[in-house]
């Protein structure tokens, strides 16, 4: 009994923000001086060869700066402790946008992920055919004989993906906007997870970004340097930087949004890299 009282007790210890910050940052700087104690000899020895100059940024480079770096992520993603996500007695309606151009190789195997979803609230999904030239159209309305919830909206002329998601909210029936690319395959629990880590989210949250992974990470060495990069360079990074209240994208292959919040601001610019600028 009294371990049990002495976990509670640790469980609701609070770190707040700021103060994960600077601990984070405290082990960051802690580990870089260390590394910096133990390169010395590294770069004595080095500098003999191509010079001080070029030593010095060789080893602070390719070790001490992304060390520092990585060690703060390190440090930052071992006090991330959120809340568990808690079954919802009834689950808000969604709209998903699906933007396609010449997406007939994948939009069928997009439409399946969703399909094995079994969200329990409405679901409403809209793929906007951006003026493709092969069949992405034909297999669409092909798949609406299966799927009560599928609706096509097909724009004649290829105008981008921000002007397709422009339209396509236009049609939104509901108050949460789900974004998922047209070569996306979702995870079977990916609507349910992320509608409830959206509702337990503080009340001003308007949008949350989903986790995004290779699916064909074992085909080649390709895939499975991509799968890191994914991994760390995207999955990591937006963890820490949700951690501190600052992610910097809810991007556009799997995110989801308040409806009202994005007619608020106009909805997705019309430029590269439309969902970093809406963001």
């Amino acid at each position: 009994m009294m371990i049990d009282e002495s976990k509670r007790e640790v469980s609701q210890i609070y770190f707040s923000v700021r103060l994960k910050f600077f601990i984070a940052l405290l082990g960051a700087c802690c580990w870089t001086a260390f590394s910096i104690w133990i390169s010395q000899n590294w770069l004595h020895d080095l500098s003999g060869y191509i010079g001080y100059f070029a030593a010095v940024f060789l080893i602070y480079g390719i070790a001490i700066i992304p060390g520092f770096m990585n060690s703060f992520a390190a440090f930052s993603l071992m006090m991330d402790r959120r809340p568990k996500r808690q079954r919802l007695a009834s689950y808000p309606g969604i709209t998903m946008l699906i933007a396609a151009y010449n997406e007939a190789a994948s939009i069928q195997d997009t439409l399946d992920s969703i399909a094995v979803q079994n969200y329990p609230g409405e679901l409403q999904v809209i793929v906007i055919n951006d003026g493709s030239r092969d069949e992405t159209a034909d297999i669409v309305r092909e798949a609406q004989l299966k799927f009560p919830w599928l609706t096509l909206l097909d724009l004649q002329q290829n105008a981008g993906k921000a002007n397709a998601l422009n339209q396509g909210i236009k049609l939104a029936q509901h108050d949460l906007v789900i974004t998922v690319d047209a070569d996306s395959y979702l995870h079977r629990v990916a609507l349910i997870h992320i509608v409830e880590r959206y509702v337990a989210d503080p009340p001003n949250t308007r949008a949350v970004a989903g986790k995004i992974l290779v699916r064909n990470s074992r085909e080649n060495m390709l895939t499975k340097t991509q799968e890191w990069d994914y991994f760390l360079g995207i999955s990591a990074t937006k963890r820490m930087q949700s951690l501190y209240q600052g992610t910097l994208v809810a991007q556009g292959a799997f995110s989801i949004y308040d409806r009202n919040a994005l007619i608020e601001v106009g909805g997705w610019p019309e430029c590269v890299g439309e969902d970093i600028v809406l963001t």
